[in-house]
């Protein structure tokens, strides 16, 4: 009776098997990760095959009490428990032997299969006769069949974009798309239809966010240090009918604890509806080509956000009622509309559209060849708002803004510059006023952690005299905040010039380090110091010194996964002497946040 071999024995006989096996068209590594291969018969485990089980489940943690309210954490546990169980479904994988995935190969692979034997039989086998004519070869050759190629890697998941309605999800439609695969696919694109024209999109925003101010405004507001926790949840559903017809709603839910200075709707809107608007579109002639007309609530952002954008950085974010129509021919975009800004308020469904204020005007974005893969932006923007208030004074202002941008990514360079003149009436005075921003930057790309250096400037025209028939403080209506200097949001452009070069770094993929040093001046020292949403914060001061100050920033962004962002900040505000005659004191900031996006 032959021995049984030992595992150790067995593993070297395992060995050569699996050299075989490398010739056939499936390989030992292609087992599931939960696979445990046993060596033929003898019911040993390979010690380095073991893997370690895959979860099965999926779980999210959810914050409950008033910074979190009942709704939003009902309506996320359900689809959480919905996309959790098909997750664990899909994640049960059937161990499979090694013995039975050689039953699985092509009848080729399955000839090279050697016998399994016994230890002790290998010294016994007979030698197979070579016939007298021919020689006996130097070694025994097997031929084998070529392993298919590694099928390819899935596309990588599209990254969540600032204006959630730009997302487009049609591409899970049909099983056979080529991207990964995410949690919260089967939200994203659930069909109405047999055919899938019809279909809804779920998605939503969550962001605790924390901040703390020594002398917030300054220390002008009797308030020496501020620190307060600010909740901000979005829920969205994105309605398509065809591919003509669409509706967009979201609500919002928006909450601050402890925050000592005066609570405005911009800090706390615990429900109402942020977006709701409906989409009719018409094809052109080309494909891709189309038109669009959109009326109804909306979140609007065009070009670097100089002008108009969503005013992330504040708790709730900026919307508008209105019109608007959408050109998009080739390479080439159009946006024109008529549009007021929503009057925020601190209750449930009390905001409402302003009737002081009213927007304007036509947006264009296209290619510039003799940029080469530049892009320029021409664009028209009226206003007009009754109880505008400047350093000067109080009226009613209608002003018209002119301007054109530039902006590209040449090899390691990127650049981005805007240029623009406002002309228009202020009560019985005239408005003549103009602003030049650029933001310029070289990527060391060669370098560990690829350094850019960049060099942003700002400049933007004050009023030169109060008393005259001329307005010349420059007003950049509903900007992105911050465009330059701080999250803070301590200052804006109007009246300033302002200079700043900046080093960003990336330890690691997908985190960034960002340093910026900023000086700051008053274009004119006769006119005031502005506030992020325009009003005077301090008013003319009687010196020809127009130094505001410095201002330092450190910030830190990092996408953990394509789901989860954690920022954290720290600026100072460092003030001269000029503002500290006006009572200013130096500002010190740090804020930190975490958004899940899904």
């Amino acid at each position: 009776m032959t021995e049984k071999p030992s595992c150790a024995e067995q593993e070297t006989l395992s060995s050569g098997k699996q050299s075989l096996l490398k010739a056939g068209t499936t390989k030992a590594g292609s087992l599931p990760q939960n696979a445990v291969q046993r060596d033929g018969e003898s019911g040993c485990t390979t010690q380095a095959m073991r893997q370690r089980p895959r979860p099965t489940h999926t779980s999210i943690r959810l914050a409950e009490g008033r910074i979190f309210p009942s709704f939003a954490v009902a309506l996320l546990s359900f689809m959480v428990s919905t996309v959790s169980a098909q997750a664990a479904e899909e994640s049960q994988i059937p161990q499979v032997q090694v013995g039975e995935l050689a039953q699985t190969q092509t009848p080729q692979v399955q000839a090279l299969q050697a016998p399994q034997v016994q230890a002790g039989e290998l010294a016994q086998a007979p030698t197979p006769a070579v016939p007298a004519t021919t020689p006996a070869p130097a070694s025994v050759q097997v031929q084998t069949t070529q392993a298919p190629a590694a099928p390819a890697k899935p596309t990588p998941l599209p990254a969540y974009r600032p204006l959630r309605y730009d997302e487009d999800y049609r591409y899970l439609r049909t099983n056979t798309n080529t991207r990964a695969k995410d949690l919260w696919d089967p939200l994203k694109y659930i069909p109405l239809n047999e055919s899938g024209s019809n279909y809804l999109s779920i998605g939503a925003d969550v962001r605790e966010r924390y901040e703390s101010f020594n002398n917030p405004f300054f220390g002008l507001r009797g308030v020496a240090n501020d620190n307060y926790l600010y909740h901000r949840f979005m829920l969205h559903g994105d309605l398509h009918l065809g591919d003509n017809f669409r509706v967009f709603l979201q609500f919002n839910n928006t909450l601050v604890t402890s925050r000592q200075l005066r609570v405005t709707g911009i800090d706390q809107n615990p429900f109402d509806i942020s977006q709701a608007f409906f989409d009719v579109k018409i094809d052109l002639n080309n494909p891709g080509d189309s038109l669009i007309f959109r009326t109804g609530r909306q979140e609007i952002s065009l070009g670097a956000g100089r002008f108009i954008f969503v005013r992330d950085p504040t708790n709730t974010r900026l919307s508008f009622d209105g019109l608007r129509t959408i050109l998009n021919i080739g390479q080439t975009r159009v946006d024109a509309f008529l549009v007021r800004p929503i009057l925020l308020g601190i209750y449930a469904l009390d905001d409402r559209p302003n009737a002081n204020d009213l927007l304007y005007g036509v947006y264009s974005n296209f290619p510039a060849p003799f940029l080469g893969d530049g892009r320029v932006d021409l664009y028209y923007l009226g206003f007009d708002r009754l109880g505008a208030l400047f350093s000067s004074g109080r009226g009613h202002e209608n002003r018209h803004t002119f301007g054109a941008r530039l902006s590209g990514r040449p090899g390691a360079w990127d650049y981005d510059v805007d240029l623009s003149t406002q002309v228009g009436t202020f009560d019985e005075r005239k408005i003549e006023a103009s602003a030049i921003s650029g933001n310029f930057g070289y990527t060391l790309r060669e370098l560990p952690w690829q350094p850019r250096l960049g060099l942003k400037a700002n400049f933007a025209t004050g009023d030169k005299n109060p008393s005259d028939n001329l307005l010349q403080t420059f007003n950049p209506l509903y900007p992105a905040a911050p465009l330059f200097g701080s999250e803070a949001l301590l200052t804006n452009l109007s009246n300033v010039i302002e200079v700043h070069p900046t080093i960003t770094v990336r330890p690691i993929d997908n985190l960034s380090v960002i340093a910026e040093y900023d000086w700051l001046w008053r274009e004119s020292s006769r006119d005031g110091v502005y506030l992020p949403n325009g009003q005077p914060l301090i008013s003319a001061i009687s010196t020809q010194d127009s130094r505001l100050g410095t201002l330092l920033q450190l910030k830190l962004d990092w996408q953990l996964e394509r789901h989860i962002a954690l920022t954290a900040v720290y600026t100072q505000f460092a003030v001269s002497d000029v503002l500290r005659s006006a009572g200013a004191k130096t500002v010190d900031f740090f804020g930190t946040w975490l958004t899940y996006r899904f």
